[in-house]
């Protein structure tokens, strides 16, 4: 079985798990991510601009962050926006 698409669980299971909800701009920009991806690895190409790979990276980074938080880890939110 697989497992839920990213965007899933970071918009359902974590605030499930969490009583926090992680930011709508954050869940947009992670689609976005999962997209590229998507396409870099299905397709074997995607127009992917380094400042969009970038942006990415840094929401990613974010989002690992705030989860930490959320999971108590209170040092966390000084890396996050």
């Amino acid at each position: 079985m697989p497992s839920p698409p990213i965007e899933k669980i970071a918009s359902e299971f974590v605030p499930q798990l969490t009583k926090e909800a992680i930011p709508a701009n954050l869940l947009a920009a992670l689609k976005v991510g999962v997209t590229l991806r998507n396409k870099l690895v299905h397709l074997g190409k995607a127009d992917i601009s380094e400042k969009r790979l970038g942006d990415t990276l840094v929401t990613v980074n974010e989002l690992l962050y705030l989860i930490d938080a959320f999971y108590g880890f209170t040092w966390a939110r000084d890396y996050t926006h």
